[in-house]
């Protein structure tokens, strides 16, 4: 299973940029593309920072949809 740190327009927490969610199997991604997430059940928009393969200590929601197929950010 791979992992995504997705970054949001608004602030999270003092402690924490990003937030990681679980990639689905059907969904191709990459760093930078925008996607469709659920924070506190209802959607938002974020970018996709970094992908990993590190499953983490706690549970994780997954991506719900990839919005933008090219990336919109480069070099992340």
């Amino acid at each position: 299973m791979k992992y995504a740190e997705v970054l949001l327009p608004q602030k999270i927490s003092e402690d924490f940029e990003t937030l990681t969610y679980s990639i689905p199997e059907e969904i191709t991604a990459q760093s930078g593309q925008s996607v469709k997430v659920l924070l506190r059940n209802k959607p938002h928009i974020g970018i996709i920072i970094n992908i990993h393969e590190e499953k983490p200590k706690f549970k994780t929601f997954s991506i719900k949809e990839i919005l933008e197929e090219k990336p919109l950010l480069k070099e992340l």
